[in-house]
């Protein structure tokens, strides 16, 4: 995971440059951003149905061949299209990996899914700070954005090859068929697949973040990538921390309560105008993320037991990215009209505010075993 994540922020972190060598505008950058996501949309439930009958060898294959293609393809790009079908190959390949990851935990580590969540999470994150540091030190060295693209096609080989070698073909044991018209028949797959596109709606702003911190407050370029590296640390370990919390049955208190302080920090970080109070609340976003993203995916696998969960968390994955993809692609639309800012925080702001409200509607707040504290 960290080394498929490595490309996958890579975006994220180098979105100035790329604008600028490719000439694109802020709606070409939404686009492209989306694209990513849109892979991501288009691999996890397939992925997850092809699982349960094959089993995870030859998908995680699969997904890190793709981020090694979709790699090279960004960094040797010339113009728009091959850059936004390299991204589409990306999102593909780390969300095809993804649903393995997410699947074995639920499989193999049963009362413990939660904590163990977390440190999956905290692995995509030490890609993120490993691609950040990598440009935060070598960008001087190596200005031209289309190497660490190339970097990160070659990353990606590693594990793949490590993987066609030491992982069991019977590692996850294939579980049943299942389609998507039997996952949907779970009342708690379809409460928590909204709320998954939700949380991935409002997270699309964090992705524009380095270009914000950077072409809005004025910071160096550098600066903006270790801020944004520094956040990821952040929520990588308090994933940990409230995957803990959640196994102890505190779970919707804390998506509930914690979605709701993510928004209000989250919608900080593009009122203030400030570099210092924007960076505040945006380790404060970061520490309570976790809450509605992963805690949810561990809420599910909570409710749905050991078993038949691949296809189920695909479809969790596929609607996260579904609405990360439209988040922003409307932060791009709207930023040409009302500001980078006030896209930024219209996105942030409804996505993350409406998540946690879905599933208070839903499923009350309280802990679990005793009686909920649901609405009416």
């Amino acid at each position: 995971s960290t080394a498929a994540s490595y490309g996958v922020f890579l975006l994220a972190l180098l979105a100035l440059l790329v604008t600028q060598g490719l000439g694109f505008t802020e709606v070409f950058l939404g686009a492209a951003m989306a694209a990513l996501d849109l892979g991501g949309f288009a691999s996890p439930f397939v992925a997850g149905m092809f699982a349960d009958r094959a089993g995870p060898k030859p998908i995680s294959l699969a997904g890190l061949g793709c981020v090694s293609a979709g790699a090279v393809l960004c960094g040797a790009s010339p113009s728009l299209v091959p850059f936004v079908l390299g991204q589409f190959l990306l999102g593909a390949g780390l969300s095809m990996f993804g649903v393995m990851a997410y699947a074995w935990i639920n499989e193999t580590l049963g009362d413990r899914k939660g904590i163990y969540l977390g440190v999956y999470v905290m692995s995509i994150a030490l890609g993120l700070g490993l691609a950040g540091l990598t440009v935060a030190v070598f960008l001087p060295l190596a200005p031209d954005w289309r190497t660490y693209y190339l970097v990160a096609g070659a990353l990606a080989l590693v594990p793949m090859a490590a993987l066609a070698v030491f992982l069991p073909r019977g590692m996850g044991v294939p579980l049943r068929s299942k389609d998507l018209r039997k996952a949907l028949r779970n009342r708690d797959v379809r409460w928590i697949a909204g709320l998954q596109f939700l949380v991935g709606f409002g997270w699309a702003s964090y992705s524009w973040l380095p270009l914000y911190l950077a072409q809005v407050l004025g910071l160096d370029l550098r600066i903006a990538v270790v801020l944004f590296v520094a956040s990821a640390a952040v929520w990588a370990a308090s994933g940990v921390l409230f995957g803990r919390i959640a196994d102890r049955g505190w779970a919707r208190t804390l998506i509930v309560l914690g979605g709701l302080a993510t928004g209000v920090a989250y919608a900080g970080v593009f009122v203030t105008g400030d570099v210092t109070l924007s960076a505040a609340c945006l380790f404060a976003f970061a520490f309570f993320w976790p809450c509605g993203s992963v805690v949810s995916i561990t809420f599910l696998g909570q409710r749905l037991g050991p078993k038949a969960q691949r296809t189920e968390v695909g479809l969790q994955e596929n609607l996260f990215l579904l609405g990360e993809a439209m988040g922003a692609a409307l932060a791009g639309i709207l930023a040409e009209s009302v500001g980078l800012s006030g896209a930024l925080l219209v996105v942030a702001a409804s996505g993350t505010f409406a998540a946690a409200l879905l599933f208070f509607v839903a499923f009350g707040i309280g802990r679990d075993g005793t009686a909920a504290t649901a609405p009416g």
